[in-house]
């Protein structure tokens, strides 16, 4: 007869204390032995689930019977069931070993700045999400964009370091200064074998073409100061360049010259501490608005042949006229390249005279001359601009 050895649950609720033999109705012996092991455990006549392995075991599931139901809810400082990557055996490790993989949503601790860090290890863009829609992209290349993906006919992708759609709003609550400051700084001193740079502002235009806006110090020598200079030049175009940005077909709004210490408007070359110039002929190169009404004792301002302003006193007299044909009137004033203008006042019973200037002698006076003799109650008034 066959001998077989199992391990056998009793529906009588004992398990026996020893070894028992059992013949089958067929003859057959078969010994009882009422131990376990392996991860089982006989308790009150049942075996049951638990207890220490003893060699290694599988255990098999489907999809249709699983280990999930019934499994309680845990905490964040349980530790975490894991498998081999290779073998499939279970293992277990702390949660807290999880950390330096993950940015937790109520922050890290003990991170280090060489080693944890948010991004890609691939030639890949990192890309910031709300509401299911792009808003900020930092490319491979290290460029940032914000808000690219809201304007569909420029693309996600930064073309700048930093590349920004729509709005930009800097607000300052400094106490100690008037307003917020936006700096630009290049620490480029030597570029192409020039010294100095500018910087850019683009601003688009109706007929779909940008306007470019270039001040700061030039790239060439330039005008009266050189790469000494700060210049604020526009012209219309698509292209980045220093050279084409000065060099190119646009117009010098303002010109410093830092060697000379002089101001130009319109001109790279100015001769003055102040010169205005106007490229386009017809057009005035200088208008005043607001000023104030003068005095009496102020002074003219004049312009010699080359435009330079200057100041002149401005010298006036009212003198009784003689009941002649001619009249000296005295002023040392007088020189003889000086400027005389005469109006006659007409008395109000008196009849129109015309009046014009005669001889003069220089530091003394001149000699009007009146189309016929004035009555004595009238006045004659001069100007003279020396």
């Amino acid at each position: 007869m066959k001998k077989i050895i199992i391990a056998l649950l009793l529906s009588s609720g004992f398990m026996m204390a020893q070894t028992k033999s059992v013949v089958t109705k067929f003859g057959e012996i078969v010994n009882i032995h009422p131990f376990v092991n392996n991860g089982l455990t006989a308790t009150n006549g049942y075996i049951q689930l638990g207890g220490a392995l003893t060699k290694p075991s599988v255990l098999t599931t489907t999809s249709s019977f699983t280990l999930a139901s019934g499994l309680q809810t845990g905490l964040g400082t349980d530790n975490v069931l894991v498998t081999d990557a290779s073998s499939g055996v279970l293992k277990m490790i702390s949660a807290s070993a999880f950390t330096p993989y993950y940015w937790g949503v109520k922050g890290n601790s003990g991170t280090d700045p060489d080693n944890n860090f948010i991004g890609t290890t691939d030639s890949r863009d990192l890309i910031f999400k709300t509401s299911g829609a792009e808003r900020l992209r930092l490319a491979a290349n290290g460029f940032l964009g914000v808000g690219l993906s809201q304007v569909t006919t420029y693309g996600t992708t930064p073309k700048y370091a930093l590349d920004v759609a729509n709005d930009i709003h800097i607000y300052s609550n400094r106490v100690n200064y008037t307003s917020g400051r936006l700096i630009f700084e290049n620490q480029q001193i030597d570029w192409g074998g020039a010294q100095g740079s500018g910087t850019y502002l683009l601003d688009g235009q109706d007929n779909g073409s940008r306007r470019e806006w270039f001040f700061g110090k030039p790239y060439d020598n330039v005008g009266t100061g050189a790469k000494s200079s700060f210049v604020l030049k526009s012209m219309q175009t698509d292209a980045l360049n220093y050279s084409l940005a000065q060099n190119g077909v646009g117009a010098y709004h303002l010109y410093v010259d830092g060697i000379n210490n002089r101001i130009g408007i319109g001109t790279v070359n100015p001769s003055t501490s102040l010169e205005v110039s106007s490229t386009t002929t017809s057009l005035n190169p200088l208008k005043l608005n607001g000023l104030q009404t003068g005095a009496s004792t102020d002074q003219m301002l004049t312009v010699d042949n080359n435009g330079v302003v200057r100041k002149m006193p401005i010298i006036k007299g009212r003198v009784s006229c003689a009941n002649a044909v001619s009249q000296v009137i005295n002023d040392a004033n007088v020189t003889s390249t000086a400027t005389i203008s005469l109006t006659y006042e007409t008395p109000s019973n008196g009849s129109v005279i015309s009046v014009a200037l005669g001889t003069r002698t220089a530091g003394s006076g001149f000699t009007v001359l009146y189309s016929t003799a004035p009555p004595t109650n009238s006045y004659v008034n001069y100007t003279i601009l020396p």
